[in-house]
């Protein structure tokens, strides 16, 4: 791969990296739609930059387009180095996104009898709109 095409990789790699701590900032701060929207932006990183995700849903790895030039040793591990900080990352925003889902999952009960409770005060009909002045 020509020295270009690999700092290429490599640059891609870290704005990857970078990313994937604004994720877990916005898993932080419970903002779950910037957490879509930086994982959107990552992703579309990722199919700009030519590294896309192995299709082995359960491999941890990338695949980077292949080259007639071989990877130098120093490009090779700049770029081993990069992908293990980002599954590192991710597995750290796995967890909290993990969690963050179990606490949910666990106020679900006293949320439904909240939402019952607020029910029995409503009113199940209209009030009237005249006066009964019979009794």
């Amino acid at each position: 791969m020509p020295e270009s095409a690999s700092h290429e990789h490599v640059e891609v790699l870290r704005q990857v990296l970078e990313l994937a701590r604004a994720q877990r900032g916005a898993l932080e701060r419970d903002d779950l739609d910037e957490f879509d929207a930086v994982l959107a932006r990552r992703e579309a990183l990722l199919q700009a930059g030519g590294v896309v995700q192995a299709a082995d849903a359960t491999a941890d790895a990338v695949a980077l387009p292949v080259s007639d030039v071989a990877l130098t040793d120093d490009d090779a591990a700049a770029i081993d180095a990069l992908v293990q900080r980002i599954l590192a990352q991710d597995q750290a925003n796995e967890a909290l996104l993990g969690a963050r889902i179990a606490e949910i999952r666990g106020e679900m009960p006293a949320l439904t009898k909240g939402h019952q409770a607020n029910a029995a005060y409503r009113m199940s009909e209209r009030p009237s709109t005249f006066i009964n002045r019979v009794s």
